[in-house]
C-alpha cells in the first residue's frame, strides 16, 4: 500500500472490553500500510505482563475515531511500579473514523493503483487552443465510469475523480483527476473479503501495466445505520506489497504497457472474471513469475528458476494430459510391481508414481506450439527448449556433467526473456485472447522489447 506521507495521530487508546482504562499513544501510519502505536502507560495495559496479543483496540484522536484490528505488542516495556514506559504496538488494520466495539461489516470499498489513471488514458479535463494564446478554453468532461457486475453478484465500477482549484494560487493551479476501482457485493461482506478482492485485482494490473504496482487511497463504506451516509466511508489502511515506482522517476506510460484499455476495451469484465476466477489455480504459476516482473531476484539464475517454474507450474494446472490413460497406466504399474521382489516393491512403487507424468520439455513444446513464429521458427524453439531442459535440470541437481550443457550468462538472460514472452502468451490466451491476437501482442513495445533484447544478446554473441 503507497502512502504518500506518514500519518501521525495522537490520543487516548482503549479496549473495547475496559473502555474506562484509556492510555496516551502515538499513532503512526506509514508507507507499505504499516500501523503502529507508541502507548505509555503505568502498568501492562490491555493484557497480563505474559501476553503480546491484544486484539482489537479504539481510539480516540485528532478529528474523531479509529479502530485497530489485530493488534499485538512488538516491544513491551515494562517500568518501576507506578511509572510510565512506552511499549510499541503493532496492528493488521486502521479504520479512520469509527470506534467498532466488535467486528463490523461493509457494503462497498473503492480504491486507487498505481498507473490506473494512465492504464485507462481517459482525461476530465478538454483543452481547446485557438489561433492565439487567448484563445483557448479548459472544460470539465468526465468520461462515464466503466461498469460490470462479477458472477457473484459483485459490481465492479471503474471510474475517474476530478477535482478543480477552489480560488487563487500563485504561480500555479492544479487540475486533478485519478482513477478509482470500486467493489459492491451483493451483500454486506467482512473486510477481509474486499482485500482478498481487491488484491486480486490489483495483480491483475500489476501483469496488464507489465511492472509492480501499489494500491492507495482506500475508502470503505462501512454496514451501519446509525450513521450519516458520509460518515459511513472510513480511511482504510493496512499491511500490503509496496512498490515506489513513481517516486524513482519512472512514470507510466500506456504505450509501454502489456495490455492497456485500448487493447483491451470491452473485453475487461470477461478477462478480469476469468482472471478472478483462476486467480487460485494459478497462483504458484503467477507467484513464480511476479517474482520476475518485479526484479525479486538479483541474480539471473535466479530468475531464469522462476520463469521455468512458472511455465511448468502453468501447464500442470490447466493440463491433466499424461503418457498413458490413468486406468492404463495404473494397470501397468500393477504388472510390474507384480513380478517384482517384495523387497523391492516399495522403492519400485514410489520410483513409478510420476512415471506417467510428461517431461518439463514436452511441457514446453506444447506450450511453445501455437508461437513458433514468434521465436523463430521450430529450430530456434527447440534451441530453447533443450536450453531450458538442460539448464533447469544442472541447477536441480549441480552435477559437473550438467554444468558444462547449461546455458550461462548473457544468454542466459535471453533464455530467461523469452521464457516471459512465453508465459505472458499463454496467461492472455487463458484469460480470453485467441491465439492469433496473442501474436499481434508480441508486437507491441512490452514484448517486442524483450525479443529485440534476446536477439540482439545472441548477435553480439
Amino acid at each position: 500500500m503507497y502512502v504518500a506521507e506518514p500519518i501521525v495521530k495522537r490520543g487516548f487508546f482503549f479496549s473495547p472490553a475496559d473502555s474506562e482504562r484509556k492510555h496516551p499513544g502515538v499513532l503512526t501510519i506509514s508507507d507499505g500500510g504499516k500501523v503502529e502505536l507508541e502507548l505509555t502507560a503505568d502498568d501492562s495495559a490491555f493484557t497480563s505482563f505474559e501476553e503480546m496479543e491484544i486484539g482489537r483496540l479504539i481510539g480516540i484522536v485528532e478529528g474523531g475515531y479509529v479502530t485497530l484490528e489485530e493488534c499485538g505488542y512488538r516491544t513491551k516495556s515494562v517500568s518501576f511500579p507506578g511509572l510510565p514506559a512506552t511499549s510499541r504496538i503493532e496492528a493488521r488494520l486502521a479504520f479512520i473514523g469509527v470506534g467498532m466495539e466488535e467486528a463490523g461489516k461493509f457494503l462497498s470499498m473503492r480504491f486507487g493503483v498505481e498507473g490506473l489513471s494512465e492504464w485507462w488514458n481517459k482525461s476530465a479535463f478538454k483543452l481547446d487552443v485557438g489561433n492565439k494564446f487567448e484563445d483557448f478554453t479548459l472544460s470539465v468532461d468526465i468520461p462515464p465510469p466503466v461498469e460490470f457486475t462479477f458472477q457473484d453478484g459483485t459490481k465492479f465500477k471503474l471510474f475517474l475523480n476530478a477535482k478543480i482549484p477552489g480560488g487563487r494560487k500563485f504561480p500555479t493551479l492544479e487540475f486533478f483527476h485519478q482513477a478509482y476501482i470500486q467493489i459492491t457485493p451483493s451483500e454486506p461482506k467482512p473486510f477481509d473479503y474486499f482485500i482478498g478482492l481487491s488484491h486480486r485485482i490489483t495483480r491483475f494490473f500489476a501483469f496488464a501495466v507489465g511492472r509492480p504496482v501499489a494500491i492507495h487511497s482506500l475508502m470503505a463504506e462501512i454496514d451501519d445505520s446509525t450513521l450519516e451516509p458520509l460518515h459511513k466511508w472510513l480511511s482504510v489502511y493496512f499491511r500490503s506489497l509496496n512498490y515506489p515506482s513513481q517516486r524513482e522517476g519512472k512514470p507510466h506510460r500506456a504505450h509501454d504497457m502489456l495490455l492497456s484499455y485500448a487493447s483491451v476495451g470491452p473485453r475487461l469484465q470477461s478477462m478480469l472474471s476469468n482472471w478472478l476466477r483462476e486467480c487460485d489455480n494459478l497462483g504458484p504459476a503467477l507467484h513464480h513469475y511476479y517474482l520476475v516482473q518485479d526484479n525479486f531476484h538479483s541474480y539471473i539464475d535466479t530468475k531464469f528458476i522462476s520463469m521455468a517454474q512458472a511455465l511448468e507450474a502453468f501447464h500442470r494446472r490447466t493440463s491433466n494430459i499424461t503418457r498413458l490413460p490413468k486406468p492404463e497406466y495404473k494397470a501397468k504399474v500393477a504388472a510390474i510391481l507384480e513380478g517384482c521382489p517384495e523387497a523391492d516393491k516399495e522403492w519400485l512403487k514410489q520410483k513409478l508414481n510420476f512415471g506417467n507424468e510428461i517431461t518439463l520439455a514436452e511441457r514446453l513444446a506444447r506450450m511453445f506450439s501455437p508461437y513458433v513464429a514468434v521465436f523463430g521458427g521450430e529450430q530456434a524453439v527447440a534451441d530453447i527448449i533443450k536450453g531450458t531442459k538442460n539448464t533447469r535440470n544442472y541447477h536441480a541437481h549441480y552435477d559437473a556433467n550438467g554444468a558444462k550443457k547449461a546455458v550461462k550468462g548473457a544468454a542466459l538472460v535471453a533464455l530467461t526473456y523469452r521464457l516471459q514472452v512465453l508465459f505472458t502468451l499463454c496467461v492472455v490466451v487463458r484469460l480470453g485472447f485467441t491465439v492469433d491476437e496473442a501474436l499481434n501482442l508480441a508486437k507491441v513495445d512490452a514484448l517486442a522489447r524483450l525479443l529485440r533484447t534476446a536477439i540482439n544478446i545472441d548477435e553480439d554473441g
